[in-house]
């Protein structure tokens, strides 16, 4: 059954898990009904094809001896493919998210399994999308509910009692998770131990669901794989140490395990199987078994095992050739179905850019070339064809430095301000990009302007600096960065189909700046190749120059341009690999995720998302108290998957942010992990070191608010949960280490409202209330509290804080249904409640600032926000923004809130409130994006993109 000249393939550990079955007493004789298959890329057969991911297998030479590629992660079959095949199945149980694993088929199994999973939910996050182990449970319980509609559920579950369940999950947990950053957060121990605890957990979730024949494979020999001996390459022939040491810990307690729920759980029949034991006596004895070659990869690219090389964002894309130079005499014919590179050294936006270089080739030029090669690639194969072509292509952008360093830093300087200069920079761009969108470009990556102030040839003629970067370069750079960016998102949303990245090169430029000897750079701010000036740059390389030794110590090549250091190895800056020496690539890198995600996503990202509020951003608190106010049942969550206790259609507005800078992805294309709600009980042990969401639906700044619903964690309470969270990270990593864990971190309080519509204005029962207190005592008596609560949010070491005011709350459909007197109008007294508060609380944020000492709040202004949702929802692309989506009476569908009953829009996406309280997601990636990145009208004194990096 050897299936592959002499490499190590998974037939004999097959064979051994096969055996296994046998031993432990399930009887082979009678074949199994079905087969259910759980775990990562060692098990997969396509899941990952569906989605949009890093983790993909669905290309050549992958599947090279099964026929052709299909999303399985090897030459063939996998483990478990070849088990089925030995038990007697006719088919391999196809993958859940295939569009034909529907109806009879699921009767014989399904595969849940996805290429980057893990036990844990963060883990294989640097791929992006994947379906880790929970959602593959869910994924099941999907299927079990199809196979009840076919068969019955008495039927169902005798056919899950007979059926074979495995589990192949662990090692990405290490791999692609603990072996990070984060095992300088967390002992081995207790990391380990949250495996377990998690995994105990998921298998009893399984058991509960109707499975009983398990099989649990534990991790392998994960230390002796080609990757982790490349990038311990100091070990030479050796398996790297730690990564097998965790495995064999996992294994130890995964063991015992299966033995406490085979004794705790009547009827299971849970089977243990030793891969790690069967992939040692292989790689141990590989002779005997056939094989040549123990510690290589068949499939490779370079590094001395094959699994250690990383190229440019072109070639990381799969191109099999570099971009063709548009004027050089062979880029004609097929070549050019391929793409042209149109850059040229010294070229602007603007057309007078490098007038001192002579010739160059400016962006309307370079766009003007573009034109005939659109015409030359008409001629060859259509215009319908030539369309289809741009529109799945990739389009990048990379200009605007030269129009500062050679342009503006000049005499022009004098004559234009740069606010105008960079203002006709971006009204340049953006015509531009509008006419390489209208020739068909829909997938276009914009570069922003990196770090010019910092580079060699700046420094030096600006010499009374020191070692200082020049702060005018930088300053227009990021003037034009802030424009640039919203330039990207009104393109998006105002060209049809249009897909634009923003790269953040800046960002990431700095960050390499200032960190320069953890990236394994020892030379930061002078040219390799150099000639004259301190840092090597009054002269540019040339044939006179003279070039340093070790070219990969240095970020800068010449005057103006990074190194092959700096641009080589993509892929390490995120995975923090080879020895720690990781350098400028992490701009290719976050171009290429970009590229890769088509999102708008960060080099940097905060440490952790600490969330307090009320229902705008609780995420589940609700669900485990006794409470009316819940949000845990249908038709809640229905673009979410599944009710979660959200009070939207989808996401909240944390979601939207807190998945942006947590993930340093972007949350748009899926991912499933979220801040997780204080109150689950699987938010403990590691997990909290990401963040907490401590809001509660119904909750208050006033103790007494929101009473109506019965319980309800107030703001007082959340902060009381936040310090039991702090004692748990204290005894995870340390005192020190959790202060700054605090220090960087992102912590937000989007709360208010309810002191408001459940408490002040409570019908019938405030009317007490309302004669005994004015409403500027109210108002005075929330912020005294909320002054109060914040400063002690801050003696607990948050410094990073966002504090949301009110909305526009005399416009939510309930407001609109409890007056009707009002007609087609907002309700006055609420909102002039909320702007009575809002002024106060955004006086309190300045002073908040000046008094306690490095603290950063920032007032974001979601009532503004809102406010011109409302009076512009059409350019919004709303169409009802009065009214609830989800609805059951009222003129508004304000009078009742979601549940079972209610009805539910068609067009979800039309409507700016989801229930008679709520925003819908659609207006919630609007609120998020304003806040994200908006100028001060909407958020001050800075965004929270720019308080990230701050």
């Amino acid at each position: 059954m050897d299936i592959y000249s002499k490499t190590v393939n998974f037939v004999t550990l097959a064979l051994h898990i096969y055996t296994s079955l046998v031993l432990f007493g399930i009887c082979l004789g009678q074949s199994f009904p079905a087969n259910f298959i759980f775990g990562d890329s060692l098990v997969d057969t396509g899941n990952n094809n569906y989605i949009v991911s890093l983790s993909k297998a669905n290309y050549v030479p992958n599947g090279i001896d099964f026929g052709s590629p299909t999303g399985r992660f090897t030459n063939g079959r996998t483990v478990i493919d070849i088990i089925g095949q030995e038990l007697g199945f006719k088919h391999f149980a196809p993958p859940y998210l295939a569009p034909t694993t529907s109806g009879p088929i699921v009767l014989d199994g399904v595969n849940y399994a996805s290429g980057g999973s893990g036990i844990f939910n963060e883990t294989g996050i640097i791929f992006g999308g994947r379906i880790n182990f929970d959602a593959q449970i869910d994924n099941f319980v999907n299927t079990k509910q199809d196979i009840i509609s076919q068969i019955g559920l008495l039927a169902t579950m005798q056919l899950f009692e007979k059926s074979l369940f495995s589990i192949t999950i662990g090692s990405n947990d290490f791999t692609n998770n603990y072996l990070g950053p984060k095992q300088m957060l967390v002992s081995p121990d207790k990391f380990v131990r949250a495996m377990i605890s998690r995994m105990k957990s998921q298998l009893n979730r399984l058991y509960n669901l109707g499975a009983r024949k398990i099989v649990v494979v534990n991790v392998g020999t994960i230390g002796c794989i080609p990757y982790q001996r490349d990038i311990n390459f100091k070990l030479g022939d050796n398996c790297a140490a730690l990564p097998n040491e965790l495995a064999q810990s996992f294994n130890t307690q995964l063991r015992s395990l299966v033995l406490e729920l085979n004794a705790n759980l009547k009827g299971s029949k849970f089977v243990y199987a030793n891969g790690y034991h069967v992939m040692k006596d292989i790689l141990d004895n590989y002779i005997k078994y056939g094989f040549e070659y123990q510690n290589s990869s068949c499939c490779y690219l370079a590094g001395r095992f094959g699994d250690f090389d990383f190229i440019l964002t072109g070639q990381e894309l799969g191109f099999k050739h570099f971009a063709p130079p548009y004027l050089a005499p062979t880029t004609s014919g097929p070549i050019v179905l391929d793409g042209v590179n149109y850059a040229s050294g010294g070229s602007g936006i603007f057309n007078e850019t490098g007038i001192i270089f002579g010739g160059r080739i400016n962006f309307d030029a370079q766009i003007d070339n573009f034109v005939n090669t659109k015409q030359d690639i008409i001629s060859q194969i259509g215009l319908l064809a030539t369309m289809q072509l741009f529109e799945k292509s990739l389009f990048s952008v990379t200009i605007g430095s030269n129009d500062f360093t050679n342009n503006y830093l000049g005499p022009k300087q004098m004559l234009v301000s740069p606010d105008k200069f960079v203002r006709a920079m971006i009204s340049r761009l953006k015509s531009q990009l509008n006419r390489l969108y209208n020739l068909g470009a829909r997938k276009i990556v914009v570069v922003s302007v990196g770090t010019i102030g910092c580079i060699p040839y700046q420094r030096d003629i600006n010499f009374k600096l020191g070692d200082n970067c020049a702060a005018l370069p930088n300053e227009l750079a990021q003037s034009f960065n802030t424009q640039l960016r919203s330039l990207v998102l009104e393109l998006n949303a105002n060209l049809k189909g249009s897909k634009f990245v923003y790269a953040n090169g800046y960002h990431v430029m700095k960050d390499i700046l200032d960190n320069y000897i953890k990236y394994g750079f020892e030379y930061q701010n002078s040219s390799c190749c150099y000639l004259a000036g301190r840092f090597g740059g009054l002269i540019p390389c040339g044939p006179s120059s003279k070039v340093c030794l070790d070219r990969s110590k240095y970020v800068f090549w010449d005057a103006y341009h990074p190194s092959d250091a700096s641009n080589v190895y993509t892929l390490i800056v995120l995975m923090d690999i080879y020895s720690k020496r990781v350098n400028i690539v992490a701009l290719a890198l976050y171009t290429y995720t970009s590229l890769a995600l088509f999102g708008i996503c960060l080099g940097q990202s905060f440490p952790a998302n600490f969330i307090f509020g009320d229902s705008l951003v609780d995420a589940g608190n609700n669900n485990y108290i006794v409470s009316l106010s819940k949000a845990n049942c249908v038709p809640n969550g229905i673009d979410f998957g599944s009710p979660s206790g959200r009070y939207t259609n989808g996401r909240t507005i944390i979601d939207i942010i807190g998945k942006v800078f947590l993930l340093s992805f972007c949350q748009e294309l899926g991912f499933k992990h979220f801040t997780p709600p204080y109150l689950a009980p699987t938010t403990s042990g590691p997990i909290v070191l990401d963040g907490v969401n401590y809001a509660s639906g119904g909750g208050g700044i006033l103790n007494e608010t929101g009473k109506i619903f019965g319980g309800r964690i107030n703001l007082d309470a959340q902060i009381d949960n936040f310090v039991n969270t702090k004692q748990d990270i204290i005894s995870q990593i340390g005192l020190q280490a959790t202060m700054q864990l605090f220090e960087k971190s992102l912590f937000s309080v989007t709360i208010g409202s309810n002191d408001f519509i459940n408490n002040y204005l409570t019908p019938i029962l405030s009317i007490p209330e309302q004669k005994l207190m004015s409403p500027d005592k109210f108002v005075g008596a929330m912020i005294s509290r909320l002054r109060l609560q914040l400063n002690r949010l801050h003696n607990l070491g948050a410094r990073k804080i966002v504090v949301a005011n009110v909305g526009p709350i005399g416009c939510i459909p309930f407001e609109r249904d409890m007056n009707p007197k009002s007609g087609d109008n907002c309700v006055a007294l609420p909102n002039e409640l909320a702007q009575s508060f809002n002024t106060q609380l955004r006086s309190l944020v300045p002073e908040l600032n000046a008094n306690l000492k490095g603290s950063k709040f920032v007032y974001a202004d979601v009532y503004q926000v809102v406010e011109d949702i409302l009076e512009n929802y059409i350019k919004y692309g709303f169409e009802y923004p009065n009214s609830s989506c989800c609805y059951l009476a009222g003129r508004f569908g304000g009078l009742i809130p979601c549940g079972p009953p209610s009805k539910v829009c068609l067009d979800r996406s039309k409507y700016v409130f989801w229930d008679p309280y709520h925003p819908s997601d659609a207006s919630n990636v609007i609120i998020a994006n304003h806040l994200l990145d908006g100028d001060t009208t909407f958020i001050s004194p800075m965004n929270v993109r720019q308080l990230l990096s701050s």
